[in-house]
């Protein structure tokens, strides 16, 4: 069975291989990995991984960042929906835990501008 980090860096692989992913979103991915996830849930086999153990770990980080939540909830839905894929685990155990439990609203929506070429195009 193995740990958190070795199932992320297999999840990650996965990733880039499936679909091309750009560098930025990468570094994302990384980032908040190293952030909000290693340290709680690095070392951690996959099967012992329990959704009170996902809300313990997410209740100690809202108290210093309530929005780092929804960003680490979601690599670890993907991440975990990974394993359950792979055989690891039967369900997701972070799959009915929402942001908002934790206190961490949406993300903005992104604002895209036409180009000059696309706007004439849509007219």
């Amino acid at each position: 069975m193995p740990i958190f980090f070795e199932l992320w860096q297999n999840w990650l692989e996965f990733k880039l291989n499936s679909k091309p992913i750009s560098p930025r979103t990468q570094e994302d991915y990384t980032g908040t990995y190293h952030r909000y996830i290693e340290k709680a849930f690095g070392q951690v086999r996959v099967c012992d991984i329990s959704r009170s153990f996902i809300y313990e770990q997410l209740s100690q980080i809202r108290k210093t960042n309530a929005e780092a939540v929804r960003k680490g909830l979601i690599l670890l839905n993907m991440t975990l929906d990974h394993a359950s894929l792979q055989g690891y685990i039967e369900i997701n155990p972070s799959r009915l835990l929402k942001p908002a439990m934790f206190g961490a609203s949406m993300g903005k929506p992104r604002e895209r501008w036409l180009p000059k070429d696309e706007l004439q195009l849509f007219l």
